[in-house]
């Protein structure tokens, strides 16, 4: 089998029995194409119910989180999000003016500062838009005053889509299009397929599959809204072998942090995984504007890290808040890969430092 830490997904971990996952939420669940489908659904969901003409989001996130927003005609403004003395720190004005409040607990690691933020936006009437994708399988995955609670599971094995929205609020008609967007859905299939035959050492161009996997996420740009989830996503996502995600993922991480903890050249975001966190990355902050190179240096090393978030026309940065942008990096953990994976990234990194 070829060696490669991170990129893509080409497995998905099963076990026998049904999971019965999300019944501990006790909040009603539908299920939906992916993050953004289940984004767009909630917001429809809640203007079916009251006007929204403004929501305030976190500078730090993914663009596509930002588009559900301005296709549903609805203003965003952003808290900063940046790093101060080598922490991220959340600035949140309670009393803006905004009709929705969207949260995220990154990367897995539950941050105490949103609880305070959030006790108080509760208490002005506003609602609040929680997103789990990160923290899905951490103890806490969400905040009990989030309104609305949404995450993608895609982010978390090799599904080809997958995501859900959970509310104690009534959940109208799940979604426009009860089938999946099935071009797509074939599309990440058939590039799942020729990723698990380039792993397993067949002679396949990387090139073949990574045009798959971009021109599926092309389509879903362009066509995103009103998906339901297909019943054998369903069924996969039912069957998910949590127990394994959680115990490599800690494991990993757990690794990751206490190896790096003295490295002088990056600073771990967070310091150490505590036992009921489930990371799905570990990122790091790299000094000296030396991310880029080391991203590039790891990869020499077929080592893959991704980059949260690309930055886009729709986020609206000052220096602050770009710092985190361009100076973070985010380590694989995944279950996929052992300590014996770990320690290759760890060796990488202290070797590009050294040779400076």
């Amino acid at each position: 089998m070829k060696k490669e830490i991170g990129s893509e997904f080409w497995t998905v971990e099963q076990t026998a029995e049904k999971q019965h996952l999300f019944n501990a939420f006790k909040r009603n669940q539908r299920f939906f194409l992916s993050g953004r489908t289940a984004l767009d659904f909630l917001i429809k969901n809640i203007k079916a119910k009251k006007p929204i003409r403004k929501a305030y989001l976190p500078s730090y996130c993914c663009h596509s989180m930002i588009q559900p927003f301005l296709d549903n005609d609805i203003e965003v403004i952003f808290y900063e999000v940046l790093i101060k003395e080598n922490k991220l720190m959340i600035k949140v004005d309670p009393n803006v003016e905004c009709d929705l409040f969207y949260t995220i607990q990154y990367f897995g690691f539950v941050d105490e500062q949103l609880d305070d933020f959030i006790r108080k936006i509760k208490q002005q009437g506003k609602l609040i838009v929680e997103d789990a994708t990160h923290s899905l399988f951490t103890a806490k995955a969400f905040h009990t005053e989030a309104d609305y609670v949404f995450a993608s599971l895609r982010k978390w094995t090799g599904l080809p889509g997958g995501a859900l929205v959970w509310s104690n609020e009534t959940l109208y008609a799940p979604a426009s299009k009860t089938d999946s967007n099935k071009a797509y859905i074939e599309k990440r299939e058939a590039a799942y397929r020729l990723k698990r035959r380039y792993i397993e050492g067949e002679p396949i161009e990387k090139k073949a599959f990574l045009t798959l996997f971009d021109e599926a996420e092309q389509m879903l740009d362009k066509d995103y809204r009103g998906y339901g989830c297909g019943q054998e996503i369903q069924e996969q996502i039912e069957h998910l072998d949590i127990a394994k995600i959680k115990k490599n993922r800690q494991e990993n991480a757990a690794f990751l942090c206490e190896k790096l903890r003295f490295c002088k050249d990056i600073e771990l975001l967070y310091k150490a995984v505590k036992q009921d966190t489930c990371p799905v990355f570990v990122p790091i902050i790299v000094k000296k504007h030396q991310r880029d190179p080391l991203r590039a240096f790891l990869i020499q090393q077929n080592i893959y890290c991704p980059i949260h978030w690309p930055i886009s026309p729709m986020h609206k940065l000052n220096v602050g808040t770009e710092a985190l942008y361009k100076n973070t990096l985010s380590l694989v953990c995944d279950q996929r890969y052992e300590i014996e994976d770990m320690t290759s990234i760890v060796n990488a990194i202290i070797q590009f430092f050294e040779r400076k």
